[in-house]
């Protein structure tokens, strides 16, 4: 990437290592690359293996984040920056298992069945405002949240088809230096660029999860 060039995010991606998605890590990393984006996290439901997968066979320029998205008692909650595989449900315990591989702690879409108690929200690092499969108005009821207490924003298109890609994006002013990576999410201002994908696209990631569950797919 060029110095001076802004940075285009989209963090919360499934592969078809979730058993709700059929896209392949070679096709992220394709449809990543013809959006225009420069980082993307692959955020599988307990697995970073689509993410290992995406970052051992990427030969571009795109910078692959290795996560995982885990569903507790309080919700669902990513981490990002994983090499290793976490299998706890608990929440607390997954809080220090990423911590322990020195990632962060994301919390997406906050307003879709989440407990937001106070002692889960403090261990938050990030917390998605856009998710482009939700309504408009917990999107804004999400960032208002994010003011409150003084976290991070960041987005995603939560992106389970291969079209989704980069509907929920992030601008960052700022040139990609993978080492200040964490840092950047963390301090950076940004912009949100999101086109919402429709309640459509969650009906049919479902559909793919019964047809793989009976084993059809």
């Amino acid at each position: 990437m060029e110095k001076g060039e802004s940075l285009y995010l989209d963090l919360h991606i499934h592969s078809s290592y979730s058993k709700d998605s059929l896209q392949s890590p070679e096709k992220i990393i394709e449809m990543s690359l013809k959006k225009g984006l420069s980082v993307i996290a692959i955020v599988d439901h307990d697995s970073i293996s689509g993410g290992l997968k995406a970052r051992e066979i990427n030969k571009s320029n795109l910078e692959i984040i290795v996560g995982l998205e885990v569903k507790t008692e309080f919700g669902d909650v990513i981490g990002l920056f994983l090499e290793k595989g976490i299998q706890t449900k608990n929440f607390f315990e997954l809080v220090s298992e990423i911590k322990k591989q020195d990632g962060l702690v994301m919390l997406p879409h906050p307003y879709k069945k989440h407990k937001l108690e106070k002692r889960f929200l403090e261990k938050v690092d990030l917390l998605e405002v856009y998710n482009s499969r939700l309504k408009q108005s917990l999107n804004i009821k999400a960032l208002n949240l994010s003011k409150e207490l003084s976290l991070p924003q960041v987005s995603g298109s939560d992106a389970h088809f291969p079209w989704e890609i980069g509907r929920g994006r992030m601008k960052i002013k700022k040139p990609l230096n993978p080492l200040d990576l964490k840092k950047i999410l963390l301090s950076e201002e940004r912009e949100f660029i999101v086109k919402q994908t429709g309640f459509f696209w969650e009906l049919a990631s479902q559909c793919v999860k019964y047809l793989k569950k009976s084993q059809i797919l």
